[in-house]
Parts: C-alpha cells; structure tokens; sequence
C-alpha cells in the first residue's frame, strides 16, 4: 500500500463503495485495454485496504496477474501490484515465511529505485516488518523497524497519521524483541498525542497502553502499571521471551 499501513482493515459497506468507484473511474476511459488495466490496479488496490475473510482472493489475484501481464518488471505500478497483493495475502491470513520472502525481496527493490528514505521504500520495509512479526520472526521485525521505520516517526509531524501507525504497531514489536526503552518511549508518545489531541481511546491507545503498563511492570513500577491498566482498560502483557 502507497498510504495505509499493512493491517488496515474496512467495512463491506466501505469495500463496496469503493470498488463501485473504481469501476466508474475506469468506466470514463475510452480505450478498452487501457480501462481494464486501470480497472485491475484500482480494484487490486481497494482489496489491499482490507476485507473480512478470503471471498475476493480469486478476484483479487485476477487483477494482479493482469496488471503483472501488463507492466514491464521494474514499472511503479507493477511494485505497487506486488505490494498490495502481499498485503491481501496476509490480511487473509496468509502469513507463512514465503511471504516474508516476497516482501523482503519487495523493500529491496523500494529501497533501490526510490532510495532508502522515500515514502514507498519506507512503506515496504513498515509492511515487511509486520509480516515479519506476523511470521513471529521478532528480532527481524525489530531490526527493520528501527533502521527504517524510526527515523520515520520523528521526521513526521504528530499530525501525520501515519506517525501514529507506526508508534502504535511498534511497541509490542519492540516489548517483544526485548527493546523496553523503545517500547516505553513509542507507546507514551501514543498516549502523550492522543491526549494533546483529545483523540478519543482506540485499538492503536490501548495496544499503546498495554506496551506501557507491560514495561512499566517490569521497570518495576507496579503502582505505574496499574493506573495504566486502569486508565485504559488494558491488561499488561507478560514479559518477553529472551
């Protein structure tokens, strides 16, 4: 995804509007081919932002061989296609060590073609290291996080969206990869810009929350972990392995 971070999710209704408008987009093309193919790229781009179960996979590997029949190997739209089909393999749960090997092999070529600090480099390498953690393979996640990833979150502003993605997702990333400054650090920033913002708690606060009253615990700060818990109606999670 160019945008959005690996696990987004959607509603069907959101889904349907927006493949409904992919159609239309592609409907006011006059020239056949070219109207497919921007049909492919846009459904295949919808699909990637989330759906629940596995109903569109067909449809949704149908638009990827077509954009892969149709753009030469190193074309942006093709890494793109390639991108978001690996985002719909996991959001469907496909989350196998192929995976992790097609996005790594993804980053790379990001990295290469657009330079290592390029939004879409940087969005391969957020992708590659949730597959990673998906795949429990933490210290790679972890890794990729902190070269990429972490110089990211403090160029953004807290306005940015994405600043709060990325925060949010990496405190269990590093609470798990045995990084407890980082975790602490990344998850109070969480909860210092929801509060600065009056942003009402949600799943991105309480996984927050729970990154801190966890390291808060094993700082041993008890009396710190359970205003956290309270406060958030989080329960700690329990110390990392290793």
């Amino acid at each position: 995804q160019e945008h959005a971070p690996l696990p987004a999710g959607t509603t069907q209704s959101d889904l349907e509007a927006r493949l409904a408008f992919a159609n239309l987009y592609a409907s006011a093309i006059d020239d056949p081919r070219l109207a497919a193919h921007e049909l492919a790229l846009h459904r295949l781009a919808v699909l990637s932002k989330g759906t629940e179960g596995t109903s569109l996979a067909d449809e949704a590997e149908a638009a990827y061989r077509h954009v892969i029949a149709n753009e030469p190997p190193e074309s942006d739209r093709r890494l793109s296609a390639e991108i978001q089909r690996g985002v719909f393999r996991s959001i469907c749960g496909d989350m196998g060590p192929d995976l992790a090997v097609g996005f790594q092999l993804i980053a790379a070529r990001a990295e290469h073609r657009f330079g290592a600090s390029s939004p879409r480099a940087v969005n391969a390498h957020w992708n590659l290291s949730c597959v990673y953690a998906g795949c429990g393979m933490l210290r790679e996640a972890h890794a990729s996080f902190i070269r990429f990833l972490w110089p990211e979150v403090h160029r953004l502003s807290s306005a940015d969206g994405l600043r709060r993605w990325y925060l949010a997702y990496f405190v269990p990333i590093a609470y798990d990869a045995c990084d407890l400054d980082t975790a602490l650090a990344a998850g109070l920033q969480v909860l210092a810009d929801d509060l600065a913002e009056g942003r009402s708690p949600d799943q991105m606060t309480r996984m927050a929350a729970t990154g801190v009253a966890g390291v808060l615990a094993l700082q041993g700060d008890e009396d710190g972990a359970a205003e956290v818990e309270r406060a958030f109606s989080v329960v700690r999670p329990p110390p990392p392995e290793g």
